[in-house]
């Protein structure tokens, strides 16, 4: 909780409160979050019009997407002892957990959602909460989950920046081929997207992690080229 409360950026949606409270006299946690209205990213992008800056407004996105996660993973706080931690990683990242408000700007939501199911275990999660029973509850989870996860997370449950950079990957195939099942299966025989976001594509999505990029700053660096590299195209 103090990790999710330390989180400031523009494209996270905030924490208001957290703390202990009883619910049917049983002491239980809560998490209270700023209300974002909007529609997930990935129908957002399924509902641009086909016009001249289709491919400007989905990099730009996936900008706000990688700066999010950088900023994340950059964060420091202090844990409950007062020592200092640095880094909150997500976990999840799906379209259902990032946002674009009425405004058009991005939300992610959900950070570190993965560890507080672990933590509370499905029995501890009262069904009443999400409107599921526990058994439907856990299929939704690793059903909707397994789409996204890298190897490493799916086998052994691990969680590393480049777990987020996979699952990030992932995301931003849907985002620029939405309506595509499996969109990230033929990213290098495509050739509508730029070759330099192909390639960082092709990285973020290796099965072996240290193949990938090594931090989310990368991953935002390498955005930014594919931006100034269109930009130059357009003009010409």
């Amino acid at each position: 909780m103090r990790a999710l409360a330390a989180l400031k950026h523009t494209n996270i949606a905030y924490i208001l409160d957290f703390g202990e409270t009883l619910i049917d006299e049983k002491q239980v946690f809560y998490l209270a979050m700023e209300y974002i209205a909007g529609k997930n990213v990935i129908a957002w992008s399924g509902d641009l019009k086909n016009t001249k800056k289709l491919f400007a407004l989905r990099l730009t996105a996936a900008v706000q997407i990688a700066q999010a996660l950088q900023a994340a993973h950059e964060t420091a706080y202090a844990d409950e002892l007062g020592f200092q931690r640095n880094g909150v990683l997500h976990g999840s990242i799906k379209p259902d957990n990032v946002i674009v408000t009425d405004t058009g700007e991005i939300k992610l939501l959900n950070f570190l959602i993965v560890e507080i199911h672990r933590l509370l275990g499905l029995r501890d999660l009262p069904a009443r909460f999400l409107g599921l029973s526990p058994k439907a509850e856990a299929v939704t989870l690793t059903l909707d989950a397994l789409k996204h996860l890298p190897p490493e997370q799916a086998t052994d449950g691990l969680i590393t920046v480049r777990t987020d950079i996979f699952c990030l990957g992932v995301l931003l195939c849907q985002l620029f081929f939405p309506g595509k099942n499996k969109p990230y299966v033929s990213i290098k025989d495509d050739q509508s997207l730029p070759r330099a976001l192909k390639s960082l594509l092709v990285r973020m999505l290796s099965p072996a992690p240290e193949q990938r990029p090594s931090t989310m700053s990368e991953v935002v660096k390498s955005l930014g080229t594919v931006s100034k590299i269109r930009e130059v195209e357009v003009m010409a």
